[in-house]
């Protein structure tokens, strides 16, 4: 054999060969890429809380300040109504929510109302806006979650499998030699695959 595999092959080296094996998996590529990916979605994640809590911020002045909001049942579906001030606006959505129309109505007898019409559509659009924005924060939650429960380790705990309890087959096999006859501590090809494929 060669005189890395002798060297290897030492009682003395065993253990420390073994710890440095187990080191390098615990912190490989996969858990290294995994905290990558947690590090990219912490600023979106961080992102979207803000700007959900803008909008119920924004809501919860509306209605503070006066603002309805309110469903109203109709014959073909129902009516999303928002009303502040003088201003009446009307979403239409018909019996499978689908949107089918809008409507405003200003009582104020000196003109449209700009301040009001734009307090209403803000409204409108943050009551629509809030549950993609709670759906894209839970998508994100469950992304990280899989990140960090599953997806980081199940290559390692693939590669843990495939070699068993003895960690030093990984030295092993990246030390033999094309004349090292033993190869029965080598992994099979379609071994090595499966744990450079694992995902």
């Amino acid at each position: 054999m060669g005189k890395i595999t002798e060297v290897f092959r030492k009682k003395d080296n065993v253990k420390k060969i073994s710890e440095a094996t187990r080191s390098y998996l615990v912190s490989g590529e996969d858990v290294f890429e995994s905290t990558q990916i947690l590090q990219a979605l912490k600023p979106a994640q961080d992102l979207i809380a803000l700007h959900i809590e803008g909008l119920h911020i924004l809501l919860n002045k509306f209605t503070a300040d006066g603002g309805n909001i309110r469903r109203e049942d109709t014959e073909t579906g129902f009516d999303a109504v928002y009303t502040f001030d003088t201003i009446t606006l009307r979403l239409r959505y018909d019996e499978s929510g689908e949107s089918c129309g809008m409507s405003f109505d200003d009582q104020s007898a000196s003109g449209i109302n700009i301040d009001a019409l734009s307090r209403v559509y803000d409204a409108a659009r943050a009551v629509l806006e809030l549950p993609r924005r709670e759906f894209a924060k839970d998508e994100l939650e469950r992304i990280v979650a899989y990140v960090q429960n599953d997806n980081a380790l199940k290559g390692l705990q693939h590669l843990k499998d495939t070699l068993g309890n003895d960690v030093n087959i990984v030295y092993q096999a990246a030390t033999a030699e094309p004349e090292d006859k033993d190869s029965s501590m080598v992994p099979k090809y379609d071994e090595i695959m499966k744990v450079r494929g694992a995902s």
